[in-house]
């Protein structure tokens, strides 16, 4: 039966309408941007064949592929460019709602700020520049890669540790595999990161790898 059929209480749009986003299923949130379903299938079902292809993981929604979403029978390129764009935006709002006045004294601080990570399919490696107090004065990716083959730029994250005016770097990277432990390469990266601060009588003070809901702290395992 078409959505236009339904009950108005049932139809998606009236519910967010009438009871809020909140109130809707994340099969209802995407029947609501992909607007209509198929002559076999209403845009929630699609929305939950979607949700399925994605192993009913909101993660995997966010790092799917076009070509997966399109793998779902009546999902053509507008529509998966559509979930796609909001998989994007909302990844994207999550970084912008971080704030400036944040305080980094904890691994778990660290995992609030950069868990956005965990949405990536690639691996990406960040510095984060704090003073003594542990706030948090400027946060950049410096390199990225894939297989466990990260390129970083140090000379980039010691640049950037000297303009900030950071006394303290956080260094964090996601394992998209989702293998917590720190390889040889991490260990060797971290220490020859803090060894080209440390003329500068700058700290590395944490290295966090972030894999899916959790995390390595290299701190809480002295490695540091």
């Amino acid at each position: 039966m078409p959505i236009k059929d339904w009950s108005e209480d049932d139809r998606p749009r009236e519910k967010l309408m009438s009871n809020g986003a909140e109130a809707c299923s994340v099969a209802e949130l995407i029947a609501i941007l992909i607007t209509n379903g198929t002559r076999s299938k209403s845009a929630v079902q699609l929305g939950e064949d979607i949700m399925k292809a994605c192993d009913n993981n909101l993660v995997m929604l966010v790092r799917s592929t076009m070509e997966n979403y399109q793998s779902v029978d009546g999902i053509g390129p507008a529509k998966a460019c559509i979930i796609k764009a909001a998989a994007e935006l909302g990844r994207r709002i999550h970084l912008a709602s971080l704030g400036e006045s944040i305080r980094l004294n904890a691994p778990q601080e660290v995992y609030s700020v950069m868990q956005f990570l965990r949405f990536e399919s690639h691996e990406e490696f960040w510095a984060l520049y704090t003073q003594n107090s542990g706030f948090l004065v400027q946060k950049t990716k410096v390199g990225e890669g894939s297989g466990g083959n990260v390129v970083v730029d140090t000379r980039k994250l010691v640049l950037n540790a000297i303009t900030s005016n950071a006394t303290r770097v956080i260094l964090c990277h996601n394992h998209p595999g989702g293998t917590q432990r720190p390889s040889t390469q991490d260990l060797d990266l971290t220490d020859q990161i803090a060894a080209a601060l440390k003329p500068l009588k700058i700290s590395v003070v944490e290295h966090l790898i972030i894999a899916g809901d959790s995390y390595y702290s290299f701190l809480e395992n002295n490695l540091l």
